[in-house]
């Protein structure tokens, strides 16, 4: 079977996903080679990484992070194409195994302007229904425009600004970003990042629209135009990390203060959201399953008994036809005598 629900107590979607995700399985052949049964997520904010460095493991799942300081430098920010650019370095490197898996980002909650397929609807006032706006009362949390132009580059599309590239942001001495997230460089001397028509930042998908534009419904182009694209429908793509989510208190991974009295979303608004976004995900699910794909909110978090009776009993029951996919295992006892 390819559907199992969580234990008791567990769910799936962890870090991102919905909370009604139905766990699964791999939709490749199981095996028992323990470093293909391994998974990392890198990152590397200042190149593309090393394929050495994750030469052997199964699973190398990328961030949007990775190759920071690159893609934010670009005019315009090409943050996708980058990604199955260093998707490709991986597969192709003699270094790694057939059997080496590499996964890629999407966020499902946030639309970041550095993707281009996000940019482009961002740009097109026709595609406003997809994105949610600010509340129109002024007195924001998150700001409105981006001081770094002149004159200050506004909108009304709600934006937060965390993790987001800017003009003035530096690099540390082990290549970590300072005082912003990439640092962009303007096309001219009046402008900030160029992330579009509109100031950079995180800005959120309108789940619950019934718009269709240009032949398309939210669905249709959140699935066809933007996770499954030319960068995520490619076959050197194995899946995916997808980001945050919404449940019925707000967006559950990153949430911005102040984000949701910016947006003036009553409680009814949030119990919309929280429902076309779980029946969004479980199309999401099954797309990637059918495409013989997978991700990281599709498996579960596990603990695993204390002593060895329990311990065994446990990872015994993880075997079994149709138990979820534990991305990890935690045993929290430690050892109080060297055995020898």
């Amino acid at each position: 079977s390819q559907e199992s629900s969580p234990p008791p107590g567990h769910t799936c979607g962890n870090e991102g996903g919905s909370s009604s995700t139905v766990c699964s399985v791999p939709p490749w052949p199981a095996t028992w080679q323990m470093n293909a049964s391994t998974i990392i997520m890198p990152c590397n904010y200042s190149d593309f990484q090393v394929p050495s460095t994750v030469a052997g493991w199964g699973i190398v799942d990328f961030d949007w992070s990775n190759s920071l300081k690159k893609w934010s430098a670009a005019t315009p920010m090409d943050n996708d194409e980058r990604q199955l650019m260093q998707v490709k370095m991986i597969k192709e490197s003699p270094l790694n195994p057939e059997y080496t898996k590499v996964w890629i980002y999407r966020n499902v909650v946030y639309g970041y302007p550095w993707f281009t397929s996000v940019r482009k609807i961002l740009d097109d006032p026709a595609y406003a229904d997809w994105f949610l706006m600010f509340s129109g009362q002024g007195n924001y949390t998150s700001p409105a425009c981006d001081d770094n132009y002149d004159p200050p580059k506004c909108t009304e599309y709600f934006h937060t600004q965390m993790d987001t590239p800017l003009p003035t942001t530096r690099w540390g001495p082990e290549g970590s970003p300072i005082g912003g997230y990439g640092e962009c460089f303007p096309k001219d001397n009046i402008s900030g990042c160029d992330c579009g028509t509109k100031p950079c930042g995180f800005y959120v998908f309108n789940h619950s629209s019934t718009s269709v534009v240009n032949g398309q419904s939210f669905q249709e182009w959140w699935l066809d135009s933007y996770i499954f694209n030319e960068v995520g429908s490619s076959a050197l793509v194995d899946g995916f990390y997808w980001d945050d989510t919404w449940y019925p208190g707000g967006v559950g991974d990153d949430p911005e203060p102040g984000m949701l009295e910016d947006m003036g979303l009553t409680q009814d608004d949030l119990l919309q959201l929280t429902s076309s976004f779980d029946a969004n995900m479980m199309a999401l699910r099954n797309r990637t399953l059918a495409q013989g794909k997978f991700a990281w909110q599709l498996m579960t978090y596990e603990k695993v008994g204390d002593n060895s009776t329990e311990c065994t009993a446990d990872l015994r029951s993880f075997c079994q036809t149709g138990s979820p996919t534990p991305v990890s295992y935690t045993h929290l006892t430690l050892p109080t005598k060297r055995i020898v």
